[in-house]
């Protein structure tokens, strides 16, 4: 109502709620007639509180990309900065993870994988958010290789022993023991790093015993 006026009984009315005097920190705001009138108020009281404010959240780190042989495990980790708390979703080909005998801490900053198959080859990335808003961090690659068969060849230099289709970067130790009774002792005689095209290759200029039998191990 535009000035002060009597209205009948029963008659709905539509009054605007004021905030007066409000500050960042504090105010009152009510609901009455003129100030100076001695008629009953009807008020409303109660306080302004400070407008909570925070900082989305922002990755630091990014989760890199993972190359491991079957039955190893793996794991993808993120760092992210932001008003508390931030909450982590990981997912695989954009579809969210849940904790199983696979995947463990899709809630955390770092995904474990135990015991990985070639069927979590794929995609990984974490969705960080807060009650400011969300980010989502780049797609991090796992491949999960088959241990290859192991080949043995004659050379000038002595005999190789490689396989095609490693997990690039794992290390690998070639073994070697000169019988295969259930006493036999393998003696590691190299380590190396598995190549860019995904070759292990090692060639064995020592061979002094009549037999000697050889294996890969992946640690």
């Amino acid at each position: 109502f535009s000035i002060l006026q009597n209205i009948p009984a029963g008659t709905h009315v539509n009054f605007r709620l004021v905030n007066y005097g409000a500050t960042s920190s504090g105010g009152t705001w009510y609901l009455f007639d003129v100030a100076s009138s001695t008629a009953l108020d009807f008020s409303i009281s109660g306080s302004v509180a400070s407008l909570v404010t925070g900082t989305g959240p922002a990755i630091t780190t990014q989760p890199a990309d993972a190359n491991i042989f079957a039955g190893k495990n793996s794991s993808f980790a993120v760092s992210a900065t932001g008003t508390a708390p931030l909450v982590y979703q990981w997912r695989k080909e954009g579809a969210a993870l849940m904790n199983n005998s696979v995947f463990s801490g899709v809630s955390n900053a770092t995904l474990a994988l135990v015991s990985a198959t070639t069927n979590q080859t794929g995609g990984y990335s974490v969705v960080v958010s807060n009650f400011v808003g969300s980010v989502t961090s780049r797609v991090a690659t796992l491949s999960v290789v088959p241990v290859p068969a192991l080949l043995l060849s004659n050379s000038p230099n002595g005999l190789v022993i490689d396989a095609d289709g490693g997990a690039v970067s794992n290390q690998f130790i070639v073994l070697m023991t000169t019988n295969l009774t259930t006493s036999a002792v393998w003696i590691p005689i190299s380590t190396n790093v598995i190549g860019a095209g995904g070759q292990i290759r090692f060639t064995e200029t020592n061979l002094a015993a009549p037999f000697q039998f050889y294996r890969l191990l992946f640690p």
